[in-house]
């Protein structure tokens, strides 16, 4: 018994990466958070995500350190993926019948749902050759009445056999909301799918006041900087998501792009860390986060005049740190 957990541990964390990363700080921030939700009478809710999931009757949420009785602060991963809920239906060996519940921010990813599902399964096909294979290209369901896209695959991997995973993904207040699949076979995993019925959302609007929390591997807070200080200073500095800065952004100049960059092939978007002083000002340095190298200098030279409404938390305006994506070709 003891290999056989091991082989089953070994495997989520392959399949499953976020599942492994490391959690942010245990201190509370004050502003609502998109990685952070409750768990209330079996039913987990986050409220900056919109959304809520009915847990099975039987089933366990699995337990990361820092998470107290109720409340569940997403593990992170680099790209902006968070890893909101994990559940487990109770077999042996352990943890092969799980549901992943994932949000990533919508701006690293310039595609449909739909496309979403089917990268991500290709990318292990072409990962891990001969182990893991496409069952079904993704389809359309809805849950909680919402479009989602599920894909399905199968893996045989060393010491544990044959295991059946499904992506299913939908695109909400910009962010892919969606869950990672697992288990022993088709039939439970058809089941594991019907428990997504117990979704339900929220209006598809952004909300101002929900900040991001922590967006790496290492557990550096860049939610409310400031705000988890012992003793009692105010937050100087937060980070939005891109879809938050997009509400105050009231100037934008388009970048202007050399032309034979579109006859040479080259495709966006291209990615810009950025800092917004108090005032709404777009500060000098800008980072790149991801991008063709040959479309930055144009986009970081726009996006340098931008002008955003000075973003207050308790009334104080603050420093924001946010991502924002430029499409190339232009839409």
């Amino acid at each position: 018994m003891k290999v056989k957990t091991s082989a089953v541990a070994l495997f989520l964390t392959i399949l499953m990466p976020c599942v492994s990363a490391q959690q942010p700080g245990g201190a509370a921030l004050s502003a609502p958070r998109y990685d952070t939700g409750i768990v209330s009478d079996n039913v987990y809710t986050n409220s900056c995500m919109g959304l809520s999931l009915s847990i099975p009757a039987g089933w366990t949420v699995f337990k990361e350190s820092g998470d107290t009785d109720t409340t569940k602060i997403a593990t992170h991963m680099p790209g902006g993926t968070m890893t909101l809920l994990t559940i487990d239906r109770p077999t042996d060996p352990p943890s092969t019948n799980r549901i992943v519940v994932i949000a990533r921010d919508g701006a690293g990813f310039n595609g449909t749902a739909q496309e979403f599902v089917a990268r991500s399964i290709q990318g292990w096909v072409d990962r891990y050759p001969g182990r893991f294979e496409l069952m079904r290209s993704p389809f359309l369901v809805e849950y909680g009445g919402k479009q989602f896209y599920r894909g399905d695959y199968k893996q045989n991997l060393p010491q544990i056999g044959v295991m059946y995973s499904a992506y299913i993904f939908t695109k909400f207040r910009g962010y892919l909301i969606g869950a990672m699949l697992t288990t022993r076979s088709t039939a439970d995993l058809d089941q594991l799918a019907n428990a997504l019925q117990r979704l339900s959302f929220a209006e598809d609007r952004t909300e101002p006041t929900c900040v991001v929390g922590d967006n790496t591997l290492t557990g550096r807070m860049v939610g409310v900087i400031g705000s988890v200080s012992s003793s009692g200073e105010k937050p100087t500095r937060v980070r939005v998501s891109q879809n938050v800065a997009k509400v105050l952004l009231i100037k934008k100049v388009d970048p202007q792009f050399p032309n034979e960059l579109r006859e040479a092939g080259v495709r966006g978007p291209v990615v810009l860390q950025i800092l917004i002083s108090k005032e709404g000002n777009v500060e000098p340095s800008i980072t790149a986060v991801s991008g063709d190298p040959k479309l930055v200098p144009a986009a970081m030279e726009a996006v340098r005049t931008w002008k955003y409404k000075p973003y207050t938390l308790n009334g104080i305006a603050v420093e924001v740190e946010t991502t924002v994506s430029i499409p190339y070709p232009p839409q």
